[in-house]
Formats: structure tokens, sequence, C-alpha cells
């Protein structure tokens, strides 16, 4: 009984040092570059899709105006 009483205790021990899931690093460097800039609002995009933000058909006109080259 002692045993699993330890396990649990650790095992939430570890849980709560891990800090919170959704957020980056603190250290996260800024991506300046155009590229840089270009893949972040991509993966948003992507995730705004994923969430169901957004529909399929305004997720690929933003898809297609991210993709095309500075002008």
């Amino acid at each position: 009984m002692a045993v699993v009483a330890l396990l649990v205790r650790s095992g939430g021990d570890r849980a709560r040092t891990r800090g919170p899931v959704d957020q980056p690093p603190a250290h996260a460097p800024e991506e300046a570059s155009a590229s840089g800039r270009r893949s972040a609002a991509r993966r948003i995009l992507d995730e705004r899709y994923a969430r169901g933000e957004i529909d399929e058909q305004d997720y690929l006109e933003r898809r297609r105006r991210l993709d095309e080259p500075d002008g």
C-alpha cells in the first residue's frame, strides 16, 4: 500500500514540474527572416484549420496567398 502511495505521489510531482504544454519555451528564438515569418504564418493557419476555426475554402485561399512569391 505504501509503495502505491509513493508511486502516485512521485508521478504527480513530475506532472507539476513540466509546466504548461501549450506555451513555447521562453528561450524560443524569434523568426526574423521572410521565410521564417511565412512558415510561422503557415503553422498558425494549419492550427486554425485543425481547430475548426476556418473552413476548407478559407484555408486553401489563405494558403495559396501565403505560398505566392513576394513581388
